[in-house]
């Protein structure tokens, strides 16, 4: 959704003269369903999910996910529509402005149970050659970590064999699409901590981290049986020298990963070591060493180092039914 903490803080000044002017407050604040028992005071910040007001002290309302995204949305889908023309035509006409109403921009829920999910599917705790790994049934999951391998590769101090093999899983929200045609899609990865380099350190070919499809069994939530869920034609890839461990990583993705994107329902992408995606370890097996790309998931405080979908649409055709 558009409305993301982002667009909040960019549009913070405007936001708060509309919730503080008086008579117009009452209206926003009646479209925002900010009660007169909720606030009568002054608002200070408002974000998609919580706003602060101040009289002798400061305070923060809470609310469990983005109700003030949906209902800005909501309140004033008509407008929105017509932003969205207006950016479509100066696009096509090769203007340089734009409202950023052609662009959706989402993330991952935390933990489980909301309306999508990210973390990292596994074969671990185990003494196998790369084949045997890579193909076996997943016994591990995590969905409440704030940070871990997008994907790595360890191996045990067996020669040529390997302990544990990481695939990062990330769905998003992309039902506001409908009746959209997408032009770009970037995912982002923020790097964080050590980019580990091990079995390839003393020969072989270094791993690339390659953005794939997913199918996991359910769209909030990961199981063991995802590690199979994956799929080997790649969308997009970073080169292992190119990585960054303190910013975002961007896949520009190709074709198949805009024909990846659910237009009217939930996107879903898997990270992988290269050597996963081709079935060939193309290290340098060391005893010890491991291979993987490291970052922060959507548990980690707000959104700020979340995994990131950015899609890039055109809307040709709006249903009248829309503004019924």
């Amino acid at each position: 959704m558009v409305f993301d903490s982002q667009w909040f803080e960019q549009n913070q000044k405007k936001l708060l003269w509309l919730l503080n002017t008086p008579i117009i407050k009452y209206w926003f604040r009646w479209c925002l369903r900010i009660r007169r028992h909720d606030c009568t005071s002054r608002i200070i910040k408002i974000e998609p999910n919580k706003y602060w007001f101040q009289d002798e002290n400061i305070y923060v309302d809470i609310r469990t996910h983005n109700k003030f995204s949906k209902r800005l949305y909501y309140a004033f889908k008509p407008f929105w529509y017509l932003l969205h023309g207006v950016d479509f035509l100066l696009n096509r006409a090769k203007f340089q402005y734009n409202f950023g109403f052609d662009t959706l921009t989402a993330y991952p829920d935390a933990s489980s149970g909301g309306t999508t999910v990210d973390g990292v599917v596994g074969r671990v705790e185990v003494d196998e050659t790369f084949a045997t790994i890579r193909a076996g049934a997943g016994n591990g999951f995590d969905v409440t970590g704030t940070e871990d391998y997008f994907c790595g590769l360890d191996a045990t101090t067996t020669t040529d064999q390997f302990a544990n093999l990481i695939r990062g899983i990330y769905t998003f929200d992309t039902s506001n699409l409908r009746w959209s045609e997408v032009s770009s899609v970037t995912l982002s990865l923020f790097g964080q901590g050590t980019h580990y380099v091990g079995l390839s350190a003393t020969g072989g070919t270094a791993a690339d981290i390659h953005v794939v499809s997913a199918s996991p069994a359910a769209n909030n939530n990961l199981a063991n049986s995802d590690y199979g869920n994956t799929g080997t034609t790649s969308f997009g890839s970073i080169a292992s020298g190119s990585w960054s461990a303190i910013a975002y990583n961007d896949f520009s993705l190709n074709a198949s990963g805009l024909a990846n994107v659910a237009i009217n329902g939930i996107t879903k992408f898997c990270s992988k070591l290269s050597w996963d995606v081709t079935g060939t370890f193309g290290g340098a097996w060391l005893t010890g060493a491991s291979e993987a790309f490291q970052g922060y998931f959507a548990d980690q405080t707000g959104t700020t180092n979340d995994p990131k979908l950015v899609v890039t649409y055109t809307t040709p055709f709006i249903p009248l039914s829309t503004f019924m």
